[in-house]
Parts: C-alpha cells; structure tokens; sequence
C-alpha cells in the first residue's frame, strides 16, 4: 500500500553533484552523500529526510583547450528557501572542504575545477511528492 504526500512549504535541499569521468577516485556515493547530509542537516539547519542527492558523471564535455588533464567536479545545492548570506558562505566554504578531501588526488594530478554552487529557488516554484510503503 502506498501512503503519498504532497508538501507545500517544506524546504528541501536538492543537491546535484557532477563531475568528469576523468576524475579517478573510485568512492561510494552513499558514504559521500551521507556525509553531505549530515553536513547539511548540523545544527538542524535542515531536516535531513528533506534532503536528496544524486551524482551525474560527464564523458562528453569541454574544458578550457580541451587537455584531457582538465577536470571538473561541481556540486550545486538547490533550496526551496532563502538562504540568508552568512549561512551560504558558511555552507560553501564547509561542502568545499568535503569535496576537496574525498576527490584530493584528483585535485592533485589533474587541472581541476572544483566549484560549489547555492542556488534558491521560490518553494511556489516547486512541487514534489513522496510515497512511502507502508508495511
């Protein structure tokens, strides 16, 4: 049986992390993710059930001259609220660390781009929905 929810007012975090293939470290998304999360929900900043994560990579793109040592990882984090400017910095400089650590040897090899990206978007302007199996 499926109970399904429809949330207005909820704010969620979106966060979507991509990077290129040539970036080599062999880590698990589920450890990276969790460790975002629990980043993300400190000091209860956000409810961590509204968070959600996903990892794209890129084998078709182009970077400054096109060297294949060239590199990129991105994470962008997508709230549903106003973030105000302190908390951003505060959030940016902390899920940067965290990148910085899990893909060091990347860093190290490659010319890599590292960036972190806080968008805000109206929680008018979103919609989801969230089933859950009942057991």
């Amino acid at each position: 049986m499926l109970s399904a929810s429809k949330q207005a007012g909820t704010q969620r975090l979106d966060c979507l992390l991509e990077y290129s293939h040539n970036v080599s470290e062999a880590f698990d998304n589920r450890v990276l993710f969790n460790s975002l999360h629990l980043l993300l929900a400190e000091n209860n900043r956000f409810l961590i059930e509204e968070i959600q994560s996903r990892a794209v990579i890129y084998d078709r793109y182009y970077i400054g001259d096109g060297d294949e040592e060239n590199a990129f990882i991105q994470l962008t984090i997508t709230s549903t609220s106003t973030l105000d400017k302190r908390l951003k910095v505060e959030l940016g400089d902390k899920v940067m660390a965290l990148l910085e650590a899990e893909f060091s040897y990347s860093i190290g090899q490659l010319n890599c781009t590292v960036t972190v990206r806080i968008n805000e978007i109206s929680a008018l302007d979103y919609c989801h929905s969230t089933n859950k199996v009942v057991r």
